[in-house]
């Protein structure tokens, strides 16, 4: 870690100054969104002109990074300040909720969540509505966002994508009961 942080703080100083020879790119951003470095992330997008949106070639971006590894100041942050893409999915088809709530980073995951929830009711929501939003929900047991993805935006809630269980398959195995019942009962799944 004092490695780490002297080399951090010379390639900081060294953007400030000008001087830094190497590749300033979404790398970059990704490990200041990762370390919670939302100086060097100011310093890369407005200075550097890096795409707050950008991706290492795997999909992931400074917002993956930042929710998987709990981060929730970052990832407020590149929301509020940078009004990053929150529906952006890696080449595993996850987002940044995906990853924050399978890494147990909870406040990250409700943060997200309600942003996304609130970007659904207020037919805002930039990314594709589809059954892995269902899943998702369905996996957190979160019969709202499941009426709302069903009801409102016609997700089929027996809808399954390849390599993507359905809803009732991901309630079942994550112990969500009420979950279960209510596609059950709701939805007839």
């Amino acid at each position: 870690t004092e490695c780490a942080a002297y080399l951090r703080e010379l390639t900081y100083t060294q953007l400030l100054a000008g001087e830094y020879r190497g590749d300033v790119d979404v790398e970059l951003l990704c490990s200041a969104a990762r370390r919670g470095d939302d100086a060097m992330i100011d310093l890369l997008v407005e200075r550097y002109g890096v795409d707050p949106n950008g991706d290492d070639g795997d999909g992931w971006t400074a917002l993956h990074g930042a929710a998987e590894y709990g981060r929730v100041r970052t990832v407020k942050h590149l929301v509020e300040k940078h009004n990053v893409d929150i529906h952006k999915r890696n080449r595993h088809g996850k987002t940044a909720l995906d990853l924050a709530e399978e890494n147990g980073r909870t406040e990250c995951a409700a943060y997200l969540r309600e942003l996304t929830y609130t970007q659904l009711l207020a037919g805002e929501y930039r990314g594709d509505i589809d059954v892995k939003l269902l899943m998702s929900a369905a996996k957190r047991g979160d019969d709202a966002m499941i009426d709302l993805l069903v009801e409102r935006y016609g997700v089929d809630p027996n809808g399954a994508e390849y390599g993507w269980m359905p809803a009732l398959h991901c309630a079942a195995r994550y112990g969500r009961v009420r979950t279960v019942k209510h596609l059950v009962e709701k939805y007839n799944v």
